[in-house]
Parts: structure tokens; sequence; C-alpha cells
């Protein structure tokens, strides 16, 4: 599959910025995320959504467009993580979790 770019080069300058790049973007990223693996996903998907723009910027704002998607990225996932814990109901007590001072059911 070859990138469709003005200049041609759209191969070269993925390539030589993952290359280049990669390892500081996922520091980047772990340093928001505080997950290595959450952190390569977002890596990933910058790469991705560079790679899937119809015109890619030169080389200076190349590197540019990928930290600022990678520092997006990473707000956005951090947000996803806050309402995911933000939102679960809370658990209902039952007998077996609660070992004293839970209401018991009663026979009459």
């Amino acid at each position: 599959m070859r990138l469709a770019t003005e200049s041609g080069a759209g191969i070269d300058l993925l390539s030589r910025l993952y290359v280049d790049n990669y390892a500081s973007l996922v520091r980047l990223a772990a340093l928001l995320v505080d997950d290595l693996a959450s952190a390569e996903d977002v890596v990933q998907e910058a790469y991705a959504r560079l790679a899937s723009s119809r015109k890619l910027p030169d080389d200076d704002r190349a590197l540019a467009y990928l930290r600022q998607t990678v520092v997006n990225l990473s707000r956005s996932t951090l947000r996803r993580r806050l309402l995911g814990v933000t939102k679960r109901p809370a658990p209902t007590p039952t007998q077996s979790t609660c070992w004293s001072g839970c209401p018991t059911a009663t026979k009459s």
C-alpha cells in the first residue's frame, strides 16, 4: 500500500518519523497515562491518524502534529478512565461480602 502525497515521499516521511521518534512519543504518552500498554496504543493511534490524513504536513510540522495528537489522545484516555470509574454503580452488600454491620434478613 502506497500513501498518496503530493511529493510522493509519504512513506519515507512516516518511516523516518517512526524510527526517529517512536520511543520518545511512547515516553511522553506513558508520563500522561501512567500505563505502558495504553501509551503504546495512543502512539499507534497517532501514527495511524497521521497516515490516514489526506495531505501529510511538512517534516517540521509532522512531528509537532504527532506530539499534539499523542497529548490529546492521552487526555481522552484519561477522561474515559475517569468516567469509567465514576459511572460504575456501587456494589450492593451481600452476606458473603459483609463481615459485620450489614443488615441480615430474619425469618418471622
